[in-house]
């Protein structure tokens, strides 16, 4: 029988017995009795940094494996990879010459089962070589690889029990091996490969199950030699106000013979003007700093980035950017959520706006109608003086009882607006008419406290005298009165008796 055939048949038989026997506590693979086994690709200390042409980089397979009991212990990997770089003008080879299945001591540098050695590291042995050398050998091997894109191997002991994988922590299987001709980013990853295999490990009673892994593994290989000039930019800054700022914190480097001779900065966007390097030191010469001053004239505008370039005396540049972000807050209006309002006398309240961007703000009437019928007009109109504060005043009647809305508006200079709407509550006089004469003055000063304080005859009803309509006739009612006829304070609530 061939032994892809051979191959196909074991694992035909693995995956039949899937639901075999269990007692699996990994939750990733059902049929994996103990701790979840791991496979990592990693790639060996040191490979990492490219020399010369046909550099080599080695990608390590290690393998993690507890053994709850005997039957749990590994009898077969499939292991198939795929691998990409991007690289594409230079070759990245898995070739057949420096990935084989060898075992003599003088071909070892070229087999996937060779020990790794390393200078700043203890050697890592690899479990086959040492079961090779142990006279357990694994004659059950079959590696297919095309150089270019796909890595697949197949591992089986010929049968005999102790030749199985038993417990080990990051222990190395095989390990596979690139050869570069330059600086790459090289990527593995499992795929099915061929069509009828997939990543698998096997118990000793042929139930499969797939490991953890790390894949995708992607790792830049190569030396990439530093840049002849680094300049670095300060920080994004954002503002929402005019004014002179500065950023600080531009540094330029170079770390060849070329002096640094020229250093510019250039704004492209909106709302700033005058952009210019202040302070700077070391120009020209090998390390250069300096800030970047600035004049926001519109922090309507959206803003833009400023552009920083150093140029050293043979031409090399490089070039950074840093953002300059403008915006603009709204403003906020202060306004009263409803106000009372007595029918014959004039009522009012201020309106003001608040701008965190220390902008002007205007603020503004909108509109004035009546909440039970917009098409209603008052009898008298309203008045407002705008500006910030701004008042309202209004002579409400009779014929105005009911709810009024009032809508404002404040605008700052970025044309940015806040609204908001009060409530005009229209009443007759009751509240605080003590005397019942069917107006407030003075005389009702006197009458709520001689009722309250000297023993005087009450308002009738009593409800006259809750100004406030708190429900109580107190000293809160005598000072609302008194601030409304004298110190234009609020107006006396009219529902107090109903």
């Amino acid at each position: 029988m061939k032994p892809y055939l051979l191959i196909l048949v074991w694992l035909a038989v693995g995956f039949l017995l899937f639901a075999g026997k269990s007692g699996a506590v990994c939750p990733e693979a059902p049929n994996d009795n103990g701790i979840c086994d791991s496979m990592y690709v990693e790639v060996w200390p040191g490979d990492e940094q490219f020399q010369l042409p046909g550099h080599f980089a080695r990608f390590p397979i290690y393998i993690t494996h507890d053994n709850p009991e005997p039957v749990d212990s590994i009898a077969a990997f499939v292991l198939p990879f795929c691998y990409t770089h991007n690289n594409s003008s230079k070759y990245c080879s898995l070739s057949s010459y420096w990935n084989q299945i060898l075992w003599g001591t003088s071909q070892r540098p070229r087999s996937i089962f060779r020990h790794l050695p390393s200078n700043d590291n203890p050697v890592v042995r690899n479990w086959m070589m040492d079961q090779y050398q142990a006279g357990r050998e694994w004659n059950g091997i079959t590696l297919d690889l095309d150089g270019s894109s796909h890595f697949w191997l197949f591992l089986i002991p010929s049968g005999v029990e102790d030749q199985r994988f038993g417990p080990g922590s990051r222990v190395l299987l095989a390990t596979m091996t690139f050869k570069l001709q330059d600086s790459m980013m090289v990527c593995v990853d499992s795929c099915f490969n061929p069509t009828s295999s997939r990543l698998a490990f096997s118990r000793s009673d042929a139930v499969t199950y797939i490991p953890r892994h790390n894949l995708p593994k992607c790792q830049n290989i190569g030396f990439e030699s530093p840049p002849l000039l680094w300049l670095s930019c300060p920080y994004t800054q954002a503002h929402h106000t005019n004014g002179d700022f500065i950023a600080p914190g531009v540094e330029a480097q170079t770390y060849d013979m070329e002096m640094i001779v020229s250093l510019s900065a250039n704004f492209v966007g909106q709302g700033v003007e005058n952009v210019r390097l202040i302070n700077v030191s070391g120009l020209p010469g090998w390390e250069v700093r300096a800030d970047v001053a600035y004049h926001v004239n519109d922090h309507c505008q959206e803003g833009g980035a400023v552009c920083l370039v150093a140029t050293g005396e043979y031409g090399n540049k490089d070039t950074c950017y840093f953002g300059i972000n403008l915006s603009n807050t709204s403003p906020e209006l202060a306004v009263p959520d409803s106000i009372f309002a007595l029918g014959d006398h004039i009522s009012g309240f201020p309106v003001s706006a608040s701008d965190m961007d220390n902008d002007a703000v205007s603020t503004a009437m909108n509109t004035f109608w009546f909440a039970q019928d917009s098409l209603h007009p008052p009898v008298n109109s309203p008045s407002y003086s705008g500006g910030n504060p701004g008042s309202f005043s209004w002579l409400a009647t009779a014929s105005d009882a009911g709810t009024w809305m009032a809508s404002f508006s404040a605008t700052d200079v970025c044309g940015k607006a806040d609204t908001a709407r009060v409530r005009v509550l229209v009443g007759m006089t009751s509240c605080g008419d003590c005397t019942h004469d069917s107006i407030m003055d003075v005389a009702d000063v006197v009458y709520l406290i001689n009722y309250l304080f000297k023993g005087g005859t009450a308002p009738d009803p009593i409800c006259r005298g809750d100004v406030n309509c708190s429900g109580d006739a107190d000293i809160g009612d005598v000072v609302l009165l008194i601030n409304y006829l004298y110190k234009g304070g609020t107006a006396p609530c009219f529902g107090c008796c109903g």
